[in-house]
């Protein structure tokens, strides 16, 4: 009940084009969506307003929903178990995240060599993180590091669609593949795995430079205006 609940926060605030999407200004998502720009003051999901709480951004949802339903838990009772977790979903973020957008904006040849090569980095430095007894990435099983962290393993084929990017066989990646596969068979992520022709579509703008949002200007200026 608590994944479910989790994947239901989502509000989509894009119009449709038939091989991408157009974002809105935050404007334009006010005159469309006042109520949800109300909860999430710069119009991006995921938001959620459940009586007079209103909470945005991915991470504080997720702990929102932890505390405030019942069902099954995200997080480990040890507190030593959940700041494993957290700093695992921080680690991702800067490791593999950051590394996956960097890569997708990158545009000339060593640019793009560079950026796989930082990203496979990346990749193994997180390897040594995750449990080494059973499949996910805490004892505990699947937990809120693993929302966190699929939607961008998920991404993958949008790198191998763009830049050539794909994990070598053999280790230490068996360990994350292993880890992907398990978590397809949990019920409430295979519900959510999102079409991989979709995804690659809704990433073209990233490819080829015309993205607008926030994190597309950010990696812009953090990659000299795509190197």
């Amino acid at each position: 009940r608590l994944l479910d609940a989790t994947v239901q926060v989502e509000t989509v605030l894009y119009e449709e084009h038939p091989s991408t999407k157009r974002s809105l200004s935050l404007a334009q998502k006010k005159e469309l969506t006042p109520g949800f720009v109300e909860c999430s003051p710069r119009g991006l999901v995921p938001g959620l307003e459940c009586g007079s709480d209103r909470i945005f951004d991915s991470l504080p949802l997720m702990e929102y929903i932890e505390e405030a339903f019942e069902g099954s838990s995200l997080m480990p009772s040890s507190l030593a178990s959940k700041a494993h977790i957290r700093s695992g979903i921080m680690l991702w973020s800067e490791l593999v995240v950051r590394k996956f957008y960097s890569l997708l904006m990158s545009k000339t040849p060593e640019a793009v060599e560079l950026e796989k090569q930082a990203l496979l980095a990346g990749f193994e430095e997180m390897v040594p993180y995750f449990c080494r007894d059973g499949n996910f990435f805490s004892s505990h099983g699947f937990s809120m590091f693993e929302c966190s962290a699929l939607p961008w393993f998920q991404r993958l084929p949008v790198l191998r669609k763009y830049r050539g990017f794909a994990l070598p066989d053999g280790e230490p990646y068996r360990r994350l593949t292993a880890w992907y596969e398990a978590c397809l068979a949990v019920p409430c992520f295979a519900r959510t795995v999102v079409d991989e022709t979709r995804l690659v579509q809704c990433y073209v703008g990233y490819a080829n430079g015309t993205g607008t949002s926030n994190c597309a200007q950010l990696t812009k200026g953090l990659n000299g205006d795509y190197a």
